[in-house]
């Protein structure tokens, strides 16, 4: 996986980058010519978690964290940053998974939330369809969504929404006008 991934990196400008599925078994840190790997998973050939950062970073690294297998934590320090960043890289359950897994991601997610008072960014894999707001309260949610003919809510969306809202977080994705073949990004 990380071969492929390091072929189609070189015409990305990044600097790091949150992984889901990484599949490796337990808790490890990689140093590489040009980046830092570290990954982390507690079930063997599922889930899993990681990062990649470039090695320019490394002396700005505070700490990497696995809380589970879908919730992964990067403490960086960075520039003009008076106390360091907390960067949560997290895989949401899918729709069809069970209700008490949903609540757990969530759970955990607050929780980590209201145990830091820093600067927070959260990335990943929501497995949430965001579409249009349904109501002018949705301020998480930008203009810019994916179109489909019809209303394709689902429960995953509505708990992405909630959270936002709940930690004045935006949707990110939402907010920047992109190429229509591009917005399943």
């Amino acid at each position: 996986m990380l071969e492929e991934l390091e072929k189609t990196l070189p015409p990305i400008k990044w600097d790091l980058i949150g992984l889901c599925e990484v599949k490796r078994l337990g808790e490890e840190i990689k140093e590489y010519s040009e980046y830092i790997f570290y990954f982390y998973s507690k079930t063997q050939g599922r889930y899993g978690m990681g990062f990649l950062v470039k090695k320019y970073l490394k002396d700005k690294i505070v700490s990497f964290h696995g809380i589970s297998d879908r919730i992964f934590v990067l403490n960086i320090q960075l520039i003009n940053s008076k106390q360091p960043w907390l960067i949560i890289q997290v895989h949401e359950p899918i729709e069809q998974d069970t209700k008490l897994a949903k609540e757990k991601f969530y759970n955990d997610l607050t929780e980590l939330m209201q145990n830091n008072k820093k600067y927070v960014i959260v990335i990943g894999d929501f497995n949430a369809k965001v579409e249009r707001k349904s109501n002018k309260d949705e301020s998480v949610v930008g203009d810019y969504v994916r179109e489909t003919r019809r209303r394709d809510r689902n429960d995953n969306r509505q708990k992405l929404i909630d959270f936002s809202f709940a930690h004045n977080f935006k949707i990110m994705n939402s907010f920047f006008k992109k190429r229509k073949s591009r917005k399943w990004t």
